[in-house]
C-alpha cells in the first residue's frame, strides 16, 4: 500500500492507456459496420435427383454487419477503402424481433421458389423430359411501415373484393395489380381469414413476395430443399445457376469458381442487392473468377472491381436475366 501511495501519479498514469483502451474498445455507438464476408457454396442448399458431378462450383457471397459498432471499430473502418460505417438505421423499430426474423425467412423463402421454378424453366427449352409443377398461393407480406398496422408479416393475401386467388388467379393478379383505396384485401393470417380495408394509411405501405406451392413430388427430376439458417434474398441468381447446371447435360460451371449476387424471380429476371463493393472485395479474395453482377449494381461494382490490384483474375459480367448468364457460361464453355 505504500508503494502505491508513493507512486500514486505513476499508476494514475499507467491506468489511463487501459481505461482509454477498454472504452474504445466496448463502447457501442449509433454506427452500424458492414465489413467483408466469405463465400458458400451453395450446392447443399438444394439437392437434384442423380445430379452431376461438377468441375467448377457455384457460389453465394455474404457480408458482415455490426449494429452499433464500437468506438475502435469505427475507427478502423474509417482507415479502410472497403469497409463501411454508417447510421443505424431504426426502420424496423415499430417491429418485434419475431417479425423481423420471419421477414428475413419470408425473403429467403421467396428466393428458392423463384430460384426452382426459373432453373426448371430454363432447363425444359434443353431437355423436354425435365417439368415442374407450381401454383400462385397468394402474395405474402414481408414489410409494412409504421403506419401500416393492418398489416403483419407473413399475412398471404388471397383475394380482392370479390376475386379469389381460388377462382381464377389472372383475375385476382390483374385487379391485386390495380388495387385502390376502400378496396378490401382477404388476407389468411394464422389460420384465421382477416379483411383489410385499403385506406390513406396502408395503401401502397405495404411489400410482398408471390407466394407459390411446388409440387416436390412430381417434379423431374426429384428435387429436396434443405434446412438452412441464412435468411434473405440475395443469392437467388447463383442458386438458380446451381439448379440449372444439375438439370442440363452439359457442366455450366467452367471447372471454376463462380459466384455472385442478385435476386431471382420466376421469370429469371435479376434484381439489385445492397453492399455490392463489399461482395466485389470478398470474392477478390476468395479466388472468386467469375463474378455475376446485376445491372442495377454494376456501376457500384465497377468502381469496387477497378481498385482491384490482379483483376484479371475475376470477370465482372453484368446480367439483368438468368439467360443472360446462361449465355455467357455456354459461351465460354464452347469457347474452350
Amino acid at each position: 500500500m505504500k508503494v502505491i501511495k508513493k507512486n500514486k501519479c505513476l499508476f494514475c498514469l499507467i491506468l489511463i492507456p487501459y481505461i482509454y483502451l477498454i472504452i474504445i474498445c466496448c463502447y457501442r455507438t449509433n454506427q452500424s459496420a458492414l465489413l467483408t464476408g466469405d463465400v458458400e457454396n451453395v450446392d447443399s442448399l438444394i439437392e437434384v435427383e442423380n445430379a452431376k458431378t461438377t468441375k467448377g462450383s457455384f457460389n453465394t457471397i455474404y457480408v458482415v454487419e455490426f449494429d452499433h459498432s464500437t468506438i475502435f471499430q469505427n475507427m478502423l473502418i474509417k482507415n479502410s477503402k472497403i469497409n463501411t460505417s454508417t447510421s443505424v438505421s431504426d426502420t424496423y423499430n415499430y417491429m418485434s424481433n419475431g417479425e423481423i426474423s420471419l421477414m428475413g425467412k419470408i425473403q429467403h423463402d421467396s428466393s428458392i421458389e423463384g430460384s426452382l421454378i426459373a432453373a426448371y424453366k430454363a432447363a425444359m427449352t434443353y431437355d423436354s423430359n425435365v417439368k415442374i409443377n407450381y401454383s400462385l398461393k397468394g402474395a405474402i407480406v414481408s414489410y409494412y411501415t409504421k403506419d401500416a398496422i393492418d398489416f403483419k408479416i407473413g399475412d398471404l393475401i388471397i383475394g380482392i373484393n370479390d376475386y379469389y386467388i381460388s377462382d381464377d388467379v389472372d383475375l385476382f393478379r390483374d385487379n391485386f395489380n390495380n388495387q385502390q383505396e376502400n378496396d378490401v384485401l382477404h388476407i389468411l393470417r394464422n389460420d384465421e381469414n382477416v379483411d383489410v380495408v385499403l385506406n390513406e394509411n396502408n395503401y401502397r405501405h405495404y411489400s410482398i413476395y408471390a407466394k407459390y406451392d411446388i409440387d416436390y413430388d412430381s417434379s423431374v427430376p426429384k428435387i429436396k430443399v434443405n434446412s438452412t439458417n441464412v435468411n434473405g434474398p440475395s443469392g437467388g441468381l447463383l442458386q438458380t445457376l446451381d439448379v440449372f447446371n444439375n438439370l442440363v447435360e452439359a457442366d455450366y460451371s467452367l471447372g471454376k469458381k463462380i459466384a455472385g449476387t442478385g435476386t431471382i424471380n420466376i421469370n429469371g429476371e435479376v434484381g439489385g442487392i445492397g453492399a455490392v463493393e463489399q461482395k466485389i472485395h470478398t470474392a477478390y479474395k476468395r479466388g472468386v473468377q467469375v463474378f455475376f453482377c446485376p445491372d442495377v449494381n454494376y456501376e457500384d461494382a465497377l468502381k469496387a472491381y477497378n481498385t482491384l490490384k490482379h483483376k484479371e483474375r475475376m470477370a465482372l459480367v453484368k446480367v439483368e436475366t438468368l439467360n443472360d448468364a446462361i449465355a455467357y457460361l455456354k459461351n465460354e464453355l464452347e469457347a474452350n
